[in-house]
């Protein structure tokens, strides 16, 4: 078996443990706000990808406006494939969508991390409240 045969193999193998989907978005142009500014505007880079969302505890403390406030980051793990591509970063989004009891959850400010691979995308995100 070749790599790519492997690595083909393991993609599908991975789906079947990511229990969710979720839709990749780069910002775009924008548009017009009807005050003299832009409103933000994303398109569809890839639909429908099988996907995991774990919460993370850790917390970081930033400064906003004199007073200290947590950002607390998640840990979202795509399926990668020809779909989903690998320059995902700051001012994109990622939305998972709707499933059982569980509403859609926006994440903001994504970033690749480290331990991505050939198959799985681990992306650490803000989510939107």
């Amino acid at each position: 078996m070749t790599p790519a045969q492997l690595i083909a193999s393991a993609r599908e193998l991975v789906g079947d443990f990511l229990p969710d989907t979720c839709t990749v978005k780069s910002k775009s142009a924008g548009s017009n706000d009807g005050y003299g500014g832009e409103a933000e505007d994303f398109d569809d880079v890839a639909t429908d990808v099988p996907c995991l969302y774990e919460s993370q505890s850790d917390s970081t403390l930033v400064v906003i406006g004199g007073s200290q406030s947590g950002v607390t980051r998640h840990k979202l793990f795509l399926k990668l494939d020809e779909a989903v591509v690998h320059d995902i970063g700051p001012g994109w989004e990622i939305v998972v969508d709707a499933r059982d009891d569980k509403p859609a959850l926006t994440f903001e400010d994504p970033r690749r991390l480290d331990e991505s691979n050939e198959v799985l995308l681990t992306i650490s995100a803000k989510l939107r409240q």
